[in-house]
This record gives C-alpha cells, structure tokens and sequence, in this order.
C-alpha cells in the first residue's frame, strides 16, 4: 500500500475495527455494529487505506492480525479509552458535572464541616476537580468579587454589602475583646459593647474593614455609645502589638484572636448582642462556573 493520504480518520472506522478485531470474525462484527458484512469490510479496507498497511489478512475461514495490525490493536484500545473519557468529560461541562471549582475558607470552616462535604462532593462528584485556597479576612473578600473564588466560606463581616454578592448562613463564631494584659476589663468573665463605651477601638484600614466596622458601629449606638476609633492597621501582627503597648483595645472572632494573642494579651467573651458573627458561604450572582450550582445543591443550599 502507498502512503496516507493525511485525511483524519473516522472515528466509526476506529470502532468497526475495534469490533472485528474483538470477534475475528466480520460477520459477527457486523450483527453488533448493525451494519452489513459488506459494510464492515468497506470500513476496514478504506481504514487500511487511510493508515497505509494491511491490518487483518482475510481468507473465507479466517480473519487474523497482521503484525502491524496486532500493534494498531494495541495502541488503539488505549486511545479510544481516552476519547470516550475526554467525550464524557465535555458532555458534562455545561450541566456542571464536569469542570473545576475553587473554594476559599478562612481557617475555621475546614475544622467543622468541609472536610465531610468535600469527601462525599468527590465521590458523588468524581469528574469536578477542586482547588483549596485558605485566605484570611481581607483576601477572601477581594477574591470573592475580582473571581479568584468560586465560593466562598467567610464571616458575613468581612463580606462587602453589595447585592450581586449572595450567601447563606452557615453558622455563629463567638466575638472576643482582645485587651492589655494589666487593663481594667482584663480580669472580667464577659463583656458587652455598653461595657466598652469610652474605650479607644483598634481595627483594620477601611475599606477593607468597612462591613465590620458599620455593623460595629451600629451595635456600640444601641448601646448608647459611638466608638472612638484610636488607629488603623494594615495587618494584624501590627494591630495586635498595638493592644500589647496598651494603645487600645479591639474585637475580633474567637478563632482568628487565639491565633495572633501573646503573652501581654488578654481575652474576654462578649456576651448580649453583637456577641457572635455570622459564618456564611458567599458567591457571586453572575458567576456562571456550572459547578457552582451543583456544589451549592450538594450543600442543601438554594439560589
């Protein structure tokens, strides 16, 4: 035979093949292809002609491998394989059960439920990958609205209020007071805001902080009181050694104070309103990932 024409092959002449070359035989490949015996050996023969060797030598009794045609066998059981995976894959895509998804979490929600989630996500799930990114307060936010995630599991007092964010309420972090060591209030039980009134407030640079601060500042007016902001902070090692030099005092969720407290510190409950911040998954109204309403589904969760 002369050389290939360089047309690409059809994939219905790869199947035919793989059919006779499962049964040795062109008219049981036939009856299973439901073509007609003709019809097989028409594909075979321009097959032949499309590769430029002779794959099956034919008499009236026998079909049987040529040599190149054993190792096409071989080579053509792996590659089909792959097509029908790569086919399957892409017919997934646009109904989500296929294709990726990045997660975000601050450090709190991996400890109580996403490690049970994300196990059963991957097994009823197996074509989705996922990527993991943990991200502190002031990242999450920006990765949220700029799509470096997904979804997102956040305190709602990190999260902008803006309408085309969308959440859902997972669970409440208690809120501690982070003082001095030596400070007056240091050696109470609890303390709620009408207890802080007079206090100089550390906190972080706004706008990164604005959510925080406006629910803050609302709660502490309920209380009779507007707080006095004494400094803002780029970052929170510097905004905790503040408190340790007895510049002033600051709020935060447990979880994210026991990380960054020292020995100069205190850390009191809060008690009464304001006492706890939402925990919630967020993800933007326009993000069209097909992923995210099924990993949203899998949740129990509902746009």
């Amino acid at each position: 035979m002369g050389e290939t024409s360089g047309a690409f092959v059809d994939i219905r002449h790869l199947r035919c093949f793989m059919t006779a070359a499962e049964h040795m035989n062109f008219t049981k490949a036939a009856r299973q292809l439901f073509l007609t015996q003709s019809a097989v050996s028409y594909q075979i023969s321009s097959l032949e002609k499309e590769v430029g060797v002779k794959l099956f030598e034919r008499d009236p009794h026998l079909v049987r491998f040529t040599p190149a045609g054993e190792r096409f066998h071989e080579g053509l059981q792996g590659l089909l394989k792959g097509y029908g995976e790569l086919v399957a894959e892409i017919q997934g895509l646009p109904s989500g059960e296929a294709g990726s998804l990045v997660l975000g979490f601050h450090g709190i929600a991996e400890k109580r439920f996403l490690p049970p989630l994300l196990r059963r996500f991957r097994r009823e799930h197996p074509k989705i990958a996922m990527e993991l990114k943990r991200l502190d307060m002031v990242a999450m936010s920006k990765a949220l609205q700029k799509g470096g995630v997904d979804i997102a599991f956040m305190l709602q007092l990190s999260m902008p209020d803006r309408p085309e964010i969308h959440h859902r309420l997972l669970f409440t972090v208690p809120l501690v007071v982070v003082l001095p060591k030596d400070h007056p209030l240091a050696q109470r039980e609890s303390l709620t805001h009408g207890d802080l009134a007079g206090e100089g407030f550390l906190e972080l640079n706004l706008p990164v902080n604005a959510p925080a601060h406006a629910s803050f500042v609302e709660t502490c007016a309920r209380a009779g009181f507007r707080p006095r902001i004494a400094q803002r902070f780029s970052d929170l090692e510097s905004l905790f050694l503040a408190i340790e030099m007895g510049a002033g005092i600051a709020i935060f969720p447990r979880y994210r104070a026991e990380v960054q407290i020292g020995e100069g510190h205190a850390m009191v409950e809060m008690r009464g309103e304001g006492s706890d911040a939402p925990f919630v998954v967020a993800w933007m109204a326009d993000n069209d990932n097909p992923v995210l309403p099924v990993f949203l589904r899998a949740m129990g969760v509902r746009d």
